[in-house]
């Protein structure tokens, strides 16, 4: 019977864990898309954020961005070497997905394995 818990704490642990992927993905493909608009537009003013909803006009000197790769380090990429980064991080993100639904179905087919030896031993 332990074994069973151990299983189904296992499998809703892996679901929550599938609900921050999911949103992960639902982030970077906004942000995909954002950084699409940004390497079409034309103008060179725009209002940016700078946090907790407050905004400010800005002028764009360069179409280069400047992304933080780690440890505080900051690289200048252009809008596609940065759509690029992101469809890879998306494509890694997915995989693990996909990881996660496999251990999922395999812990699923132990629980209920389990379930049944119980009840025969009943």
């Amino acid at each position: 019977m332990m074994k069973a818990q151990q299983f189904d704490n296992r499998i809703k642990e892996l679901h929550e864990n599938l609900e921050f992927i999911d949103s992960q993905v639902s982030e970077l493909d906004l942000f995909k898309s954002s950084i699409a608009d940004f390497s079409k537009f034309e103008g060179n003013e725009i209002i940016s954020s700078i946090g907790k909803g407050v905004h400010i006009p800005a002028e764009i000197k360069s179409k280069e961005l400047l992304l933080e790769v780690g440890a505080g380090i900051v690289l200048k990429k252009t809008p596609e070497q940065a759509l690029s980064i992101i469809d890879s991080q998306i494509s890694r993100i997915k995989e693990a997905r996909i990881n996660i639904l496999s251990e999922i179905d395999f812990c699923q087919t132990e629980f209920q394995s389990i379930i049944k030896k119980l009840k025969f031993e009943r």
